[in-house]
């Protein structure tokens, strides 16, 4: 009878433990609520500690694009430029170091640097095709827009060595759209995800070897995302095509 009526007591503290005790659930909400409150700050208040929260809420997808693409835009320079040292120093991660990635940044723009693109242009450009392809430049980010005549998923996606940025010591990830590309410049890339938002610059290096689809290179900072997948990058990326 004693122990019964101790296991009955122990029982009834238990109960009053859990109710009074948050659930690991709530908690995490509470600190998810309490970094949010980053949104609100004004850009020459945000301290390092800020940024990080910022990062770590898109990283977790924690935030919308929106959120994200908002908080961005009220930064000021000195902030952006704050945010991406964090974001290369203390985020990126896998098998690629800081001086790697800008090596590979620097590569892309190179090449694409060294393309001329007549905007006006429909077929293939010549001095892409000296290079192997029918045309090559960056593709815009976009915020989805009204008028576009195509809005594509990608096909397949695969990696390969030096068709980015001519670097064979890393393996570019490379997303392929069936999509018509007779006028690159019209071409926008967008993204469901806050992470790779974040983490990406404004504009991808794209390319294509005919008029009849696009390829587009996901840059290092967006394939060292921490705990990304080359699937989950390709399941939140689209391109469109516009008017």
């Amino acid at each position: 009878m004693k122990k019964l009526s101790f296991l009955i007591m122990v029982c009834i503290l238990l109960i009053a433990i859990m109710k009074e005790t948050p659930s690991i659930k709530a908690r995490s909400e509470d600190r998810i609520d309490d970094r949010k409150t980053v949104l609100t700050k004004d850009s020459k208040d945000l301290s390092k500690d800020d940024l990080r929260d910022f990062i770590s809420l898109a990283i977790d997808e924690n935030i919308t694009v929106n959120e994200a693409e908002i908080f961005i835009k009220s930064l000021d320079n000195e902030k952006f430029i704050e945010m991406n040292e964090i974001i290369n120093k203390e985020f990126v991660y896998k098998n690629e170091s800081s001086q790697a990635i800008d090596q590979g940044l620097t590569n892309e723009r190179k090449l694409l640097d060294s393309v001329q693109i007549d905007a006006n242009k429909a077929g293939c450009d010549p001095t892409a095709q000296q290079q192997g392809f029918c045309w090559r430049q960056f593709i815009e980010y976009f915020t989805p827009y009204v008028n576009y005549l195509e809005d594509k998923a990608p096909t397949w996606h695969q990696r390969y060595t030096t068709i980015c940025d001519n670097d064979p010591s890393d393996t570019d990830l490379v997303l392929y759209f069936d999509i018509s590309s007779s006028n690159p410049d019209n071409l926008r890339w967008a993204t469901s995800s806050a992470a790779i938002y974040v983490f990406a610059s404004s504009s991808l290096n794209g390319f294509d070897f005919d008029n009849y689809g696009a390829h587009l290179c996901i840059n290092s900072l967006i394939s060292s995302i921490p705990g990304i997948s080359d699937t989950f990058i390709s399941n939140n990326i689209r391109m469109q095509l516009l008017q």
